[in-house]
């Protein structure tokens, strides 16, 4: 069957270095790339927008979050602005939209794919997208634009003159109810948009994942440039002889410090890595030569913890049943932080979606290993202050004893997940840790740590 995504596995740069530059415009005699490229450390991840990653109905959701955006960054953000404009930079400050990070620059896709390096236990890959054969999939009100500005890639200026900004994403859609994709660059509001030559692409609807829709053309439409692990050291080396590092792609001190870190980091392993025994959706399992079998996480090896205490003193913790120790677990709110993001983000986000909490600020306390025997995750503890309720706390609590058990439940559902949060009295974690042992959960030992940390440090 025919798919608009060709697959291809590069063996050495000098192929990856043939298939990036191979597109170009022999009509204007100068090397100009026809495509958009998207790097990504983890071949394995589909391409799908922040937003269908939080789950449920993207389209209700994504009204949902351009409206509290708007509501409450009006002091950052110009109320003349369309959605467009809006989304844009919420996108830039880590907002989950319907778009999806793109680039005009090859070298930047091969950054990214090669960041993890060298802790990547995972093949890398390049997405490559035609701008030309996506144009041509574009309703006529918006080919017929692009022809008449002689441009194959819109503005955000540009496409306000289509699509009205009081209607702005509900008026993408065709009439015909044909889906399609539009290719876009940002504004510049900063250097790193500038130095890392953005683009953006949107579907007309929120729902549809990129890859879905790539996969549905009847012609290829892009390339999907696998990169064997084994070769990320030597990617990785030649970029940094062009200086297509982090502190050119993220400037400041932040980009400076990433890029300090890695490229005096410790030795690069040996290219000549294990190969997986078994590959699953979220992790692979490796076999040592030495016969040690050991996982790692398939998007992301780090993780964070929260220590959430709220103003009267009391420690957030969360119950949910976790399928390896087939019982249910005690635990820090925590996740895994999604490629593309901080830990900030995901501790302030992970607070929120499995305990109904917000905070005002996070104070990093410690990093380390789960399990370091058996898998490849890092974990960092951060203490969050300034908590609030999303909720009405008189409606949906539930005292026990001196004890408070939300009557709700968090989690993402479209995942599996059913968590019930507690808040429980410092001086009485222990005892209610060892009673709830007794009941049959597990406590997580992280709990323990955070005490230790939270005794030793804050009282």
């Amino acid at each position: 069957m025919a798919t608009g995504i060709e697959v291809i596995t590069v063996k050495g740069w000098s192929r990856l270095e043939e298939l990036l530059f191979s597109d170009f415009w022999p009509e204007l005699n100068r090397h100009r790339t026809k495509r958009v490229f998207r790097g990504l450390t983890d071949a394995t991840f589909p391409l799908t927008t922040t937003l269908q990653r939080m789950g449920g109905c993207s389209s209700k959701l994504e009204t949902k979050l351009l409206r509290q955006f708007k509501k409450y960054a009006h002091r950052q953000v110009a109320m003349r602005e369309t959605d467009w404009h809006c989304l844009a930079i919420a996108q830039h400050h880590g907002l989950p939209t319907r778009f999806l990070d793109w680039t005009n620059s090859p070298f930047v896709a091969l950054h990214f794919a090669s960041a993890d390096w060298p802790n990547s236990g995972t093949d890398g890959v390049v997405w490559a997208l035609g701008f030309e054969s996506i144009k041509e999939c574009l309703p006529d009100r918006l080919k017929n634009k692009l022809d008449e500005l002689h441009v194959n890639v819109f503005t955000t200026a540009e496409l306000e003159q289509i699509v009205p900004a009081v209607q702005d994403l509900q008026s993408l859609e065709d009439p015909s109810g044909r889906e399609f994709m539009v290719l876009f660059e940002p504004p510049s509001l900063d250097a790193r948009i500038v130095n890392q030559y953005a683009a953006l692409s949107a579907l007309s609807r929120p729902d549809t994942t990129p890859e879905d829709w790539l996969k549905e053309r009847k012609t290829s439409v892009c390339q999907k440039i696998i990169i064997p692990r084994h070769l990320k050291a030597t990617l990785r080396e030649r970029l940094d002889m062009m200086n297509m590092t982090e502190r050119v792609l993220y400037p400041g001190l932040d980009g400076l410090t990433a890029w300090l870190r890695r490229y005096y980091g410790p030795q690069w392993p040996d290219a000549h890595e294990p190969q997986p025994v078994f590959r699953g959706k979220y992790v692979d399992v490796f076999r040592s030569e030495t016969g040690w079998e050991y996982l790692q996480r398939r998007y992301s090896a780090n993780g964070v913890a929260i220590i959430a205490v709220t103003k009267d003193n009391r420690l957030i913790l969360i119950d949910q049943y976790r399928h390896p120790v087939n019982k249910r677990v005690i635990e820090l709110p925590a996740g895994v932080i999604d490629p593309g993001t901080t830990k900030e983000k995901t501790a302030k986000s992970e607070l929120e979606q499995e305990t109904g909490y917000i905070c005002d600020s996070l104070t990093y306390v410690c990093d380390g290993a789960l399990s370091p025997g058996l898998v490849n995750e890092i974990n960092a503890i951060y203490r969050a202050t300034g908590l609030v309720r999303t909720s009405d706390t008189g409606k949906d609590t539930i005292e026990v004893g001196d004890v408070i058990h939300h009557g709700v439940t968090y989690g993402n559902a479209g995942e599996g997940e059913s968590i019930q949060a507690w808040e429980v009295p410092l001086n009485h974690v222990r005892a209610w840790l060892q009673e709830r042992r007794q009941a049959g959960a597990v406590i997580d030992l992280r709990i323990y740590a955070a005490l230790s940390f939270f005794n030793a440090t804050w009282g």
